[in-house]
């Protein structure tokens, strides 16, 4: 007999019904202090309230019946745990453990899950986990479909989507369809893929694609665009891309689908767009550059761009409306004669430009093709391939300045032709050239564009610094050179001693920027003897660093014609792209996207799947708690969540028993913010949890 004391009513209660129900031999869920009340030891602790709280996310989207519902159709599966709830616990240990060495089948008896889904542990066996995962591959495509209907009947049309890539890596050979390549981490040789995500404005993922790792993020993303084609969801809707996009040939492509497309020219392309960014406004703005007025520079700069009369969205960020107009160099080459398509381009401009610097050698005997990379601010080793090109038969390297622009090979494909005669080159062109009619080598003609251009203060004020730091550490590294020449102890050559100094220069990729010079000089070893060895020079060419410096600060955007929007809404939707940028960020350091330990393609893409649609969860509780007005992130609100367990207890008259860990402030908080308060009362877990059997 066991003195219960005094015991709140909602306890004196579970208590009623824990002696009621071991007549029966159920099992029962008690309150808390009901559980301390009658037994005072714990058998096991099971993570539970973060759990419980995704899979309340899971099935606000209804995810389950949508994954079983295909699995019917399309899976060959065993019903006795339907392929969702094999699903959802891989899930949620990307969200909650994703760093947990245990497998997914130690890891679950460690949770409440057998308790909220309801089924056996000895169901849910590793041979389960790998046909889940071969399921999820097959009802994938399916399931993306389905995706951007379930967002668009819970929160209406999407005000924008935002689409960008990233890569994730093996430990081993990974699957057949990875790549050995570096990573965009700069981790060289690993096996990689590259994974292409398409969100909305919420970071809800819309579709997602694995490709091989060498693919290019413009190709990878151009042609996931093609694969949607005219879906009504991505019907005027604007689509964000980063600069990778600006291209010429994607920006054409892209206007090609008829989307309502943002994207950014890169700062070497905004002149093939438009001449009519108004930088002169900051040419004279004169910089402090300390530490110490770092925040004054900023607030002159913000003045000047006032004074010019921009438009300012806020004092940090200014936007210029630029209209619709046709790209400069398009607009150009409309306006020349008619031989302007045929301008050269590609190899017919590489011969040329071949010719020249074999013209520059041969008249001046002192010039070495490392002054010539230097000068065209290119390496050595590309000077040498342009060159080979003149080991091309002369008839070969005039019929391809004939082709011009139309010309169907490039460079690295005629490399193995030099060793041919004469004719067998022709021939191999001539075996192209009917392809010349198929593909168009041509710059891509865009037509006329939505040009906006925004001017961030604190970015020109960053970027000027960083130059200025770069030329402090150019003349450091001359003067270190210069001192290490001075006390040379043994005769130097002069090539080897122009790459010490061009080496740091085509590091920063200033070699267009700065002229190397050397001057031959006498020094006199310890022993007396005297040694040939050289000074150096690095000058600034002041007029090409300020057309480089021109268009700091400045963002040239990229859209549509037909996209109605404001160019602050433009502006605002461009820089909104953080929201997928953000959503990789999550499935790689938060739910651990890499390195990948599946060995199949089937398995690696059910693998980013999982993560997807672990990323989807965090993105719906995120979102709850900021419109409670919570500042949580959901991998905060997990990790406070997760402290509070399913506590197994011994069994009470047979009757296995079990109770809630007691909250703290925190947890409360949370749970009223997604309304959710009644996941940690006994009463519902005493109804909706059913415990598992107790391993004797």
């Amino acid at each position: 007999v066991a003195n219960l004391g005094r015991l709140s009513e909602e306890a004196t209660e579970a208590v009623r019904m824990a002696l009621k129900v071991a007549k029966t031999g159920e099992s029962v869920v008690l309150a808390s202090e009901a559980a301390a009340a009658l037994q005072g030891t714990t058998v096991a602790n099971l993570r539970y309230l973060d759990i419980a709280v995704l899979l309340h996310c899971w099935k606000q989207w209804g995810l389950s019946s949508e994954i079983d519902a295909l699995a019917v159709e399309f899976v060959d599966w065993d019903p006795e745990v339907s392929l969702a709830d094999t699903v959802f616990p891989l899930v949620a240990q990307r969200c909650c453990a994703p760093a947990s060495k245990l497998g997914a089948t130690r890891w679950v008896p460690t949770t409440a899950l057998p308790e909220l889904i309801g089924f056996e542990l000895s169901a849910f066996n590793n041979s389960r986990v790998h046909r889940a995962l071969t399921g999820l591959y097959t009802v994938t495509d399916r399931l993306q479909d389905r995706l951007p209907q379930l967002f668009q009947e819970r929160d209406g049309v999407f005000a924008a989507m935002f689409m960008d890539t990233t890569d994730t890596h093996f430990e081993g050979m990974g699957c057949p369809m990875a790549e050995q390549t570096r990573t965009k981490s700069e981790i060289p040789n690993k096996r990689c893929l590259s994974i292409v995500l398409l969100a909305n404005e919420h970071g809800y993922p819309l579709r997602w694609k694995v490709l091989g790792g060498k693919t290019k993020d413009w190709t990878a993303m151009s042609d996931t665009i093609e694969e949607l084609g005219d879906v009504p969801w991505l019907r005027n809707t604007p689509i964000v891309f980063d600069r990778a996009m600006g291209q010429p040939s994607t920006v054409a492509k892209l206007k090609a689908t008829g989307l309502h497309f943002i994207t950014a020219a890169h700062v070497t392309s905004i002149e093939s767009y438009t001449g009519d960014l108004p930088h002169t406004a900051f040419a004279n703005v004169q910089l402090e550059g300390t530490d110490e007025a770092y925040e004054r520079d900023i607030e002159r700069v913000a003045q000047a761009a006032r004074d010019a009369g921009f438009d300012e969205i806020n004092p940090r960020l200014f936007a210029i409306d630029l209209g619709v107009a046709i790209p400069a160099k398009e607009a150009e080459a409309r306006s020349n004669d008619a031989d302007a398509p045929r301008r050269r381009r590609g190899l017919p401009g590489q011969i040329l430009r071949a010719r020249r610097i074999r013209e520059q050698l041969d008249a001046d005997p002192e010039l070495t093709r490392a002054k010539v990379a230097a000068s065209l601010g290119i390496g050595e080793s590309r000077v040498t391939q342009i060159l080979g090109l003149l080991r091309l038969a002369p008839p070969v390297q005039e019929r391809i300045l004939e082709l011009g622009a139309s010309c169907p090979v490039n460079e690295p494909q005629t490399r193995p032709w030099r060793r041919l005669s004469p004719e067998q080159q022709l021939a191999k062109l001539e075996e192209h050239e009917p392809k010349a009619v198929k593909s168009d080598s041509a710059e891509p003609v865009i037509g006329p564009l939505r040009m906006v251009a925004y001017f961030n203060p604190r970015l020109f004020v960053d970027i000027r610094r960083r130059g200025q730091c770069h030329c402090e550490l150019l003349q450091a590294h001359v003067d270190a050179i210069n001192a290490e020449l001075a006390a040379a102890k043994k005769s130097r050559k002069e090539a080897p001693t122009y790459r010490k100094f061009s080496r740091e220069v085509e590091r920063l990729r200033y070699l267009d920027l700065f002229d190397i010079e050397l001057d031959e000089t006498e020094v006199t070893s310890a022993h007396g003897k005297a040694l040939r060895s050289y000074r150096g020079a690095i000058t600034r060419r002041d007029d090409a660093w300020a057309r480089r410096r021109r268009y700091d600060g400045f963002v040239l955007l990229l859209a549509h014609p037909k996209l109605e929007r404001t160019a602050s809404e433009i502006v605002a939707a461009y820089r909104g792209k953080d929201v997928v940028e953000k959503d990789f960020q999550t499935i790689k350091d938060v739910e651990k996207l890499r390195p990948v330990y599946h060995y199949t393609d089937a398995k690696v893409q059910a693998h980013v799947s999982v993560c997807m649609l672990a990323l989807l969860l965090q993105r719906t509780l995120r979102r709850r708690l900021k419109q409670a007005g919570l500042d949580d992130t959901a991998p905060a609100a997990l990790d406070l969540l997760s402290t509070c367990h399913l506590n197994q207890r011994p069994p009470l008259a047979g009757v296995a028993t079990y109770d809630i860990t007691q909250l703290n402030a925190a947890q409360r908080r949370i749970l009223a913010a997604c309304g959710l308060e009644n996941l940690a009362t006994g009463g519902y877990a005493a109804s909706k949890l059913r415990p598992r059997a107790i391993a004797r």
